[in-house]
């Protein structure tokens, strides 16, 4: 009896990258998942895909005056100072500007599309453990075995 080819193969894709956001957040939900194929599939497309999201997730990361002024402004929050808050807002508006700059900025890099090499796993490949949900994120990533028993 002929064996089906048990290695992953690479394939070429092309994602937003806000598509590569949500297909990196379910192979890292496979996580708890047993199984060597599962964790190298999973492990390898998480490392190729965080070298696309790697500079935007930089790109979103706060600078150290914004994040001052969030910490004073939760003070107002939790004080239910709405009056003390807006003062605070319009003395550090363009600090607030800035950072809705950046979150613009990064919204755009999101809405772009990369290509990227993926492995690819066969459905008979697929652990037992796996749930609908899990399968649902990472479906464009697998391939349909018509000899799988």
């Amino acid at each position: 009896m002929h064996k089906p080819n048990q290695t992953m193969t690479y394939k070429k894709f092309t994602f937003s990258n806000r598509e590569l956001l949500g297909l990196y957040e379910g192979l890292k939900d496979l996580k708890e998942l047993t199984g060597s194929k599962m964790a190298f599939f999973a492990a390898k497309n998480i490392k190729e895909i965080e070298k696309v999201l790697s500079p935007i997730d930089q790109m979103a990361t706060p600078s150290e005056e914004f994040y001052n002024v969030s910490v004073e402004a939760q003070k107002f929050i939790e004080n239910s100072d709405d009056e003390g808050l807006k003062k605070f807002e319009e003395e550090h508006a363009d600090i607030v500007e800035q950072r809705k700059q950046q979150l613009l900025q990064v919204d755009m890099e999101l809405n772009k599309e990369s290509e990227v090499y993926l492995v690819t796993i066969r459905n008979d490949q697929i652990t037992d453990s796996v749930t609908v949900e899990q399968l649902g994120k990472i479906l464009d990533l697998i391939e349909y075995n018509e000899n799988a028993n």
